[in-house]
């Protein structure tokens, strides 16, 4: 069985080939049909960059539909803290140069909030890869609401969870959703 190193190594190399754009499309499509992104008042997504799954049109629906959404900051141990975002709202460049929201008004998670997860991979158990810092685990960890993992079919794949790793509740791909 592959390490996570290995799937992130073996996954970013894929994405070099891959049409991020139309995969994000479908993705979007799937994700915004689910009856969690229906029923929730709060989106928590992340702010999609370089060749990730794009959030852009997800992030305008949740807006559109009277969701309030709110996107991360990364705190300096690398955990997060979630802040309401409207379109037209200035970012600020944060940790790893990815764009944050201003740190005004914190969001706060109830059992009606959905969380949109970057995954670069996900085994059939709903454990996620993604880029090794822990930051999403260290949040859903105390998560009230339901979670959707956002991944290309090439990233279901096979690997040994961490006893850290917070399962999904659901994963979509350009394909199928998956519930765990």
């Amino acid at each position: 069985m592959q390490t996570k190193a290995d799937i992130r190594k073996f996954i970013l190399e894929k994405r070099k080939g891959a049409d991020i754009e139309k995969i994000s499309e479908k993705i979007a499509k799937r994700l915004l049909s689910l009856h969690e992104f229906a029923e929730c008042d709060t989106v928590f997504c992340y702010f999609s960059v370089g060749d990730e799954i794009s959030t852009e049109k997800i992030i305008r629906s949740a807006l559109n539909s009277g969701k309030r959404v709110a996107l991360p900051v990364t705190k300096s141990d690398f955990s997060l803290d979630f802040y309401y975002y409207d379109i037209g709202t200035p970012m600020q460049r944060g940790k790893f140069n990815i764009p944050e929201p201003p740190r005004t008004e914190r969001a706060r998670a109830t059992e009606r909030s959905l969380c949109i997860v970057p995954a670069l991979a996900i085994n059939e158990e709903g454990h996620r890869v993604g880029y090794g810092k822990g930051c999403y685990d260290r949040f859903l960890n105390n998560f009230k609401g339901k979670t959707v993992g956002l991944a290309a079919e090439y990233g279901i794949l096979p690997f040994e969870a961490d006893v850290t790793d917070i399962p999904l509740d659901v994963a979509v791909t350009e394909k199928r959703i998956i519930r765990f």
